[in-house]
């Protein structure tokens, strides 16, 4: 607040004033003293009006509001490059030529070939390239130039095959198929072995298992029929005590190379199926594909494509029809599909091995599906030969195992001989 003046001078106070009519000193005081009086009235209104936030209301304090400017949108549009006029063709008689502009297409670029093919069309843009103008050439000389380029390749465009504007994309697959696979050459010559498959016939075998560190007993049973339409069904069941049944089925067709399976099915916990999905003409992996009810993606059907219980048949065929592939050190290579997948299952043939059934040691030709880094299950079978009545020899499998990397194991041999060879 502003400091006001005195009301009176300090040399004169009230209590020392005199007022008298004689002297020249009280004479000039009261002189003064209206004056003073005046004075220190409008020094006083002053300096009431002019106190901030008495009268007046307070002003906002516009240094600390800052100030905001609103810019409206620019707006833009895009013009379009005005479309130069199509040049008229050249007088047959040569004329003087106009000053060249740098800005205005060769005539070659006008081309009226529709839908070039992308390399026809790179190499015009070349020889346009190569002919542009330059400020000491004139237009005709410039057209000429570009002509005589473009010759060559609109020689090229008439004897080039059509092509579109944009690379195609490859062929997709119909919806449901997997896409074709490339079949091994080792698989592809298995698949055209001759097989033998033996007649209809019934195996019990005794189950041991270990699940984790639970030991388990079991009862099995092989199942093999076939009719006279060159159909066949091969099953399956393990039963155990308090624990129920479970059966795997494999159905298809007899063909001179052996199995041709069409279903997998398995009735534990619900079921699931495996369906082998074969073109028309019936052609074995030309085309076809495997389904899975589980909801895996569908596997390209390869030659000779077996399931994981017709695949331990379709060995006894190779085996009864060559007696050769039964050798240690060869390797019979199947495509094996089971309810989750296919991949191809390389039995390699391993040292002869003695297995005893029902009391009787029996020569045997020992097969294996070694584990790998990307499988861990490992899947042992062994076959014995006997004859049948009609002297033709036949392979059946004595004893099979399937183990784990866990340690877990289910392991199936045979209880006894059938009575007769089938």
């Amino acid at each position: 607040m502003p400091v006001l003046p005195p009301a009176f001078p300090p040399c004169l106070p009230l209590s020392r004033l005199r007022i008298g009519r004689r002297g020249a000193r009280g004479r000039a005081a009261v002189r003064w003293l209206p004056l003073l009086a005046a004075t220190a009235l409008v020094v006083t209104a002053h300096g009431v009006l002019l106190a901030p936030g008495l009268f007046l209301p307070a002003q906002p304090d516009t240094a600390a509001t800052p100030t905001v400017i609103r810019v409206a949108p620019v707006q833009t549009r895009v013009v379009p490059a005005p479309v130069p006029e199509t040049p008229l063709p050249a007088s047959p008689t040569p004329t003087p030529a106009p000053s060249p502009h740098l800005d205005t297409p060769a005539p070659a670029l006008h081309l009226p070939v529709p839908r070039l093919p992308m390399p026809v069309r790179s190499r015009l843009s070349a020889a346009a390239a190569a002919a542009a103008p330059t400020g000491s050439a004139s237009a005709a000389e410039t057209a000429a130039s570009a002509a005589s380029a473009a010759q060559p390749a609109a020689s090229s465009a008439a004897s080039a095959p059509a092509l579109p504007d944009q690379p195609s994309m490859p062929a997709m697959p119909a919806s449901g198929a997997a896409p074709a696979a490339a079949v091994p050459p080792a698989v592809a010559a298995m698949a055209r072995q001759p097989a033998r498959v033996p007649l209809a016939y019934e195996l019990a075998y005794a189950v041991t298992g270990k699940r984790t560190t639970w030991n388990y007993h079991a009862s099995s049973r092989l199942q093999w029929s076939s009719d006279a339409q060159g159909r066949y069904r091969m099953s399956f069941t393990v039963s155990a005590f308090l624990i129920g049944s479970r059966t795997q089925a494999s159905t298809g067709l007899l063909t001179p190379n052996g199995l041709q399976p069409d279903r997998l099915s398995d009735n534990w916990r619900g079921g699931h199926v495996t369906t082998f999905v074969r073109p028309a003409d019936g052609a074995q992996g030309a085309g076809g594909h495997i389904a899975f009810s589980t909801g895996r993606p569908d596997a390209a059907l390869m030659p000779g494509a077996q399931d994981e219980v017709s695949v331990f048949m379709q060995l006894a065929a190779l085996l009864a029809a060559h007696p050769g592939l039964g050798q240690p050190g060869s390797t019979l290579p199947i495509q094996v599909a089971e309810l989750r997948g296919a991949s191809v299952w390389n039995f390699g043939v391993l040292p002869a091995d003695t297995v005893t059934v029902d009391g009787k040691p029996l020569q045997t030709v020992h097969l294996q599906r070694a584990a790998t880094p990307d499988v861990s299950r490992t899947v042992d079978v062994w076959y014995t030969p006997w004859k049948a009545g009609s002297g033709e020899t036949v392979y059946l499998p004595v004893r099979l195992r399937i183990s784990e990397a866990s340690g877990d194991y289910v392991e199936q041999l045979l209880e006894r001989m059938p009575a007769t060879a089938p």
